[in-house]
């Protein structure tokens, strides 16, 4: 055993000469050690061009069979006269309660060992071989000693940070949190304290990474590190930070939106998670915008109102003048008084007038009749409108070509359903034909209630009975070049 261990004095000593030549030598740390996996989770490290199969201290206890090669670490208590150590809760002999493996040093070892301070932290290499029937003893190779327990997770997290391992980065600090609790009583309040900030250190940074690495998007993800924000850390600013960005982007999230409904005591309005305050907030300016504009749509009635009336009393001069206008023999200048009847009878408020201006352009033959027609089919006043889509269609009847194309038009806008109905009933005069293709262009109406209307008048001309816009089509495609007139 003494000439094994006389194997190891050789780098003792260049350890020492280098000490003594470029200063103290760093801590050891088994950490920098390169690391193998034997198959089924066990590790071990490569030291002095072996490998040494990484074992907890504790499983020196009990019964342990041979290990050649094995390494673990443990804090030094003692050393025990003429070549055992002690480590601290941990027996040097065997006993009925308390079965661990003696831990035997060579000379050298010894030698190094007398210069160790109580809760030194020492890391082992050896070998297990069985003393007697019952008990193991642990033959050191070498012994280093390691840095301080802080000074190790410090350079842990050192190492975690460079590689950008944010898992590994939260779970060293669950592992120092752990570590600080097991030393409460061992070690003055300094010791707790400082290990305490050196897991919320390792727990933020990793947490901060994987915040970093999020999606936009990837809410479900960003849920979850918001989570361990106030689990790991009870950082509940960062929590409820992370929760609002979720519900900013997605408000119908069902973990954020139980999260803002339970726990931040927020309500949802108009799209948006808020307070009880904002939402009260909104909820009175929404009602002074809504008395505002009820006040400014009454004065704006009031004022189209008064227009309209005087309109009515001035009907009969403004029909007049205009029948006047159409007397001239111009060419040119009763055109324009053709489109300019046209045009007062689409924006005028009085419908009497409306009405009687299509009434005198249906029974005037000029081309110029008919555009002024199409144009007073565009009034706001669904009167109007019905009547343009009868004088359109009953000049459609007569081979008007352009009042067909105006009837097509106006009723593909039309957005009155009782306006639709009187159009397709004035379309239902022509020959089934025409009909046919003036109300088929009526299909791409965008509202569903007038298409109805039209489909029906299909239905009445063509003596189909297809339900939607879809068999329509396909039918009119198949048949439209086959269609007489009556």
């Amino acid at each position: 055993m003494r000439s094994k261990l006389g194997m190891v004095a050789p780098l003792v000593l260049v350890h020492a000469c280098a000490a003594c030549v470029c200063g103290e030598a760093p801590p050891f740390d088994p950490d920098d050690l390169r690391t193998i996996e034997l198959g089924g989770g066990i590790q071990a490290k490569v030291y002095l061009e072996q490998n040494w199969r990484v074992i907890d201290v504790r499983a020196l206890s009990g019964e342990s069979g041979q290990d050649p090669n094995v390494c673990f670490e443990g804090k030094f208590e003692c050393t025990i006269q003429p070549d055992k150590l002690k480590l601290v809760d941990l027996a040097v002999s065997p006993s009925p309660k308390e079965k661990w493996a003696t831990i035997i040093l060579g000379d050298t070892l010894m030698k190094r060992a007398s210069s160790y301070v109580l809760n030194d932290n020492l890391w082992f290499c050896g070998r297990l071989r069985k003393a007697g029937a019952r008990y193991p003893e642990f033959v050191a190779v070498d012994i280093q000693k390691m840095a301080s327990e802080n000074q190790r997770w410090v350079r842990s997290i050192d190492r975690l940070r460079a590689q950008r391992d944010a898992d590994g980065l939260v779970a060293l600090g669950l592992k120092i949190k752990l570590q600080a609790r097991d030393n409460m009583g061992k070690g003055g309040i300094e010791d707790y304290d400082a290990l305490v900030l050196l897991a919320k250190k390792a727990i933020r940074e990793g947490l901060t990474m994987k915040e970093d690495a999020l999606r936009p998007d990837d809410f479900d993800r960003m849920f979850d590190v918001a989570q361990k924000w106030l689990e790991r850390l009870d950082d509940g600013a960062k929590y409820r930070k992370l929760v609002e960005q979720i519900l900013e982007k997605n408000p119908d999230h069902p973990k954020a939106s139980e999260v803002a409904e339970k726990e931040f005591l927020l309500g949802k309005y108009e799209g948006k998670w808020r307070t009880k305050e904002e939402i009260a907030k909104l909820e009175k300016e929404k009602e002074e915008a809504n008395k505002a504009a009820q006040a400014l749509d009454k004065a704006r009635l009031a004022e189209v109102e008064k227009k309209r009336q005087k309109e009515a009393r001035e009907r009969a001069d403004r029909l007049a003048a205009r029948q006047v206008a159409l007397r001239t023999t111009e060419p040119k200048a009763r055109e324009q008084a053709l489109l300019s009847l046209g045009e007062a009878a689409r924006t005028c408020l009085d419908t009497g007038f409306g009405v009687e201006a299509v009434d005198i352009l249906v029974n005037v033959p000029d081309t110029a009749a008919v555009q002024a027609l199409c144009t007073a089919i565009k009034s706001t006043d669904p009167t109007v409108r019905t009547q343009a889509f009868e004088a359109l269609a009953w000049r459609g009847g007569r081979q008007d070509q352009v009042a067909l194309e105006g009837f097509q038009a106006a009723l593909k806008a039309e957005n009155d359903r009782g306006t639709a109905f009187t159009a397709v009933a004035a379309a239902e005069t022509l020959d089934a034909a025409t009909a046919a293709g003036v109300l088929y262009q009526g299909l791409d109406n965008p509202s569903s209630a007038v298409q109805e209307v039209v489909m029906e008048g299909l239905r009445t001309v063509t003596k189909q009975q297809f339900r939607n816009k879809q068999e329509w089509q396909v039918w009119w495609q198949r048949n439209k070049d086959s269609l007489k007139p009556n």
